[in-house]
């Protein structure tokens, strides 16, 4: 980036800075500042920095790593497929299970032991609470 895009960046509103955080700033880059290097120590930077620039990358790591999930992940998928292979039936067979329907004494007996209990809940009804019965009343004409 620019020293002209960089200003363009800048927010120009921005209050300018006091003299004492001018000297704040001032001490922080100082202490962040990396320390300078060596001239042996820069030109030796500056030939690893070269080299790597200059060096040609390849694929083939890459690839062969790609290749090989590639084929392990076919193996996974078609292998279980091809060898279990299930053949369907020529003649579908349904089993149809047919409905009980109840003799007139088990209707008789269940409904006896149905009215019975309702019979007993009739006996026992409670009040219902304050809120509950006048929402009973307004709806239901309670």
């Amino acid at each position: 980036m620019s020293s002209r895009e960089r200003d363009r960046t800048v927010d120009h509103e921005a209050a300018p800075l006091t003299a004492e955080e001018r000297r704040f700033v001032d001490g922080l880059n100082a202490s962040y500042a990396p320390r300078p290097l060596s001239p042996a120590r820069r030109a030796a930077l500056d030939a690893r920095i070269r080299e790597r620039l200059e060096s040609r990358w390849t694929l083939a790591p890459f690839a062969t790593g790609v290749a090989a999930v590639a084929i392990a992940a076919a193996a996974l998928v078609w292998l279980p497929w091809s060898t279990t292979r299930v053949e369907p039936a020529s003649e579908p067979s349904l089993v149809a299970v047919e409905a009980a329907e109840p003799d007139a004494w088990e209707q008789r007996l269940f409904l006896d032991a149905v009215l019975a209990a309702a019979e007993d809940l009739d006996e026992e009804v409670l009040p219902l609470p304050a809120d509950y019965a006048a929402i009973d009343t307004f709806f239901f004409d309670g």
